[in-house]
């Protein structure tokens, strides 16, 4: 097997990684954290809960609770757009952030902040080469969440 081989397969970085973990002294090992405790472990997991939606969640509707992050990642052979909020959501859900990339791909974030139904939706389209035509039309994604109050 050459070098080159074995770079790609990351076997020398794995084994460099692992020499110089068993390298270290213990001394340098930090202490570990004290356990957190069970209502401030509840309360992280809580907010740190993200819903994650992609192509096949589209038609579907999600139950969501307030704090949760609802990450919307659309890829596929289409051009999509960022996910939006249906103009009756826009008290349910917050965009933190949103982009597409060049592959057509698109990732938008929301932030649930209040109770209430909300409904986002995305549009897919033809991803064609500039010059080439481009066949007409347009995918519509759709997801609902419902937010309980409080």
């Amino acid at each position: 097997m050459t070098l080159s081989s074995l770079l790609r397969l990351g076997w020398i970085g794995a084994s460099l990684s692992a020499a110089a973990f068993a390298a270290s002294s213990v001394e340098d090992a930090e202490a570990p954290a004290p356990a957190a405790s069970a209502p401030a472990a509840q309360e992280r997991s809580a907010a740190a809960q993200t819903l994650e939606l992609t192509n096949g969640s589209g038609g579907k509707t999600f139950s969501a609770s307030i704090g949760t992050r609802v990450e919307v990642r659309l890829s596929g052979a289409l051009r999509w757009s960022q996910a939006t909020t249906d103009p009756a959501s826009a008290e349910v859900l917050a965009k933190q952030s949103g982009r597409t990339q060049a592959d057509g791909s698109s990732v938008t974030v929301f932030l649930v902040t209040h109770g209430g139904t909300a409904g986002l939706s995305a549009t897919g389209r033809a991803n064609c080469p500039p010059g080439r035509t481009c066949p007409l039309f347009v995918l519509r994604w759709h997801v609902s969440i419902s937010v309980p109050d409080g």
